[in-house]
């Protein structure tokens, strides 16, 4: 939403951005006050770090130029809720998880990480697929604004895995090449540009 803002700041989405925005905090405190019970005070007052995006993944199609600038998303100088650290074992340090005893949550949230971070593989697959069916089946100018779509769906799902694998690592996740979770590269994703029949009379041989 803040990025559609960034393009089209008008009243009509500004208004909308700071209703969920509102919604968002309003849900962050409720989530503080559930969460406080189960992991106390010392462990709010030790939390580290804030939202990271590990990976941006900004190179992976050129066509898709989005605004920035507008600073409605980057979080300088005003505080924004997508931007808030919430209290989970892998924002407490491995040592203070032991003295507040919540090793069993970290264990918890390590198995919804690998949950979640497995069915942004799978999106992550798709996608990659459907650009390269985009590609291989239209001139790239005739499927642009599909390949587009597809693009900001790749990278959405790219980042959450991202922040998923990283907080995985917090919680103690070995990081080895043998790994089933490891850090994905623009190589990863790069889908076909080749026409399946390049040959047709009309189409180009190479785009």
């Amino acid at each position: 939403m803040a990025q559609k803002v960034a393009k089209q700041p008008n009243m009509k989405n500004l208004t909308a951005l700071a209703t969920k925005r509102q919604k968002l905090t309003q849900q962050i405190i409720k989530f503080n006050e559930d969460t406080l019970k189960y992991m106390g005070e010392d462990a709010f007052e030790s939390l580290t770090g804030a939202l990271e995006w590990i990976e941006d993944f900004t190179g992976l199609d050129e066509s898709d130029n989005e605004v920035e600038g507008l600073g409605i998303s980057s979080g300088h100088g005003e505080y924004h809720p997508e931007d808030t650290c919430l209290p989970f074992p892998s924002r407490v340090e491995d040592t203070v998880r032991l003295q507040l005893s919540i090793t069993r949550l970290a264990e918890k949230e390590l198995d919804l990480c690998k949950a979640f971070a497995n069915d942004c593989s799978q999106n992550i697959w798709v996608a990659v697929g459907n650009k390269s069916f985009h590609y291989k089946n239209h001139l790239q100018t005739q499927a642009q604004v599909a390949i587009q779509s597809v693009e900001r769906n790749l990278k959405h799902h790219c980042r959450l895995y991202s922040q998923n694998l990283h907080n995985m690592e917090l919680l103690g996740l070995a990081r080895s090449q043998d790994s089933v979770y490891r850090r994905l590269t623009n190589e990863d994703l790069k889908a076909s540009p080749s026409l399946v029949l390049p040959n047709i009379p009309g189409q180009p041989c190479q785009l």
